[in-house]
């Protein structure tokens, strides 16, 4: 099993905290049905192929979960904070379920619609997806510092100090240390993910029509 049939598939950058992997179907297809927290089956099968990948590096990974900005009217207690972070649960199942092991997941988030892959149409199918960072050791280590203890915390920032500046974590050696991930080229174009704060009310995905 190779990556290479899914070049067309996964967008890859480098962001401050890793390489992240964003799956796009080639056809567009979305991760997801709208309101669905079930991964489609081609969903999962990339997933699989990529824990292969995943689980030959050392770095942990993070999982963020993404919505539309469609609204949610089935249920007032469930919004899409709720079906983000049960959208990325779902990715890293079907990681474990491949060849991650589960001490590499660092972390499991929902992000609603607050972090659009398509920022000219919020209500896109493609914003329903998922995104995995392949964590620098910088990122592990701080996921590390603030969730555990105070011995933790020290001991974690005792080993970033005897980091040279620029060694480890250099976008270069990023690109050089993560496997089989340095065979795919520049991210793809018009799809470029950015930050942007969600509407009010917007808080959960409708079921299309």
């Amino acid at each position: 099993e190779s990556l290479s049939p899914y070049k067309d598939q996964i967008l890859l950058d480098i962001t401050e905290e890793g390489l992240r992997v964003q799956i796009i179907d080639k056809k567009n297809r979305p991760m997801f049905d709208s309101g669905s927290m079930e991964l489609k089956i081609y969903s999962e099968d990339i997933l699989r192929i990529l824990s292969r990948t995943m689980a030959s590096v050392d770095n942990k990974v993070s999982i963020s979960g993404h919505t539309d900005a469609h609204p949610f009217a089935e249920r007032r207690d469930y919004t899409n904070w709720e079906l983000s972070a049960e959208r990325a649960n779902a990715a890293r199942r079907a990681l474990v379920n491949g060849y991650l092991p589960e001490d590499r997941v660092a972390q499991v988030i929902g992000l609603s619609s607050s972090a659009l892959l398509d920022r000219s149409d919020p209500f896109a199918p493609i914003n329903r997806r998922i995104s995995i960072i392949v964590l620098n050791k910088k990122r592990q280590q701080e996921i590390q510092r603030h969730a555990g203890s105070a011995e933790e915390e020290a001991a974690a920032q005792d080993e970033t100090q005897e980091q040279a500046p620029g060694g480890a974590d250099s976008t270069q050696e990023q690109q050089d240390g993560f496997g089989d991930f340095s065979d795919f080229g520049a991210e793809q174009e018009g799809l470029t993910p950015e930050t942007a704060p969600s509407k009010p009310g917007n808080d959960a995905t409708l079921p299309a029509p």
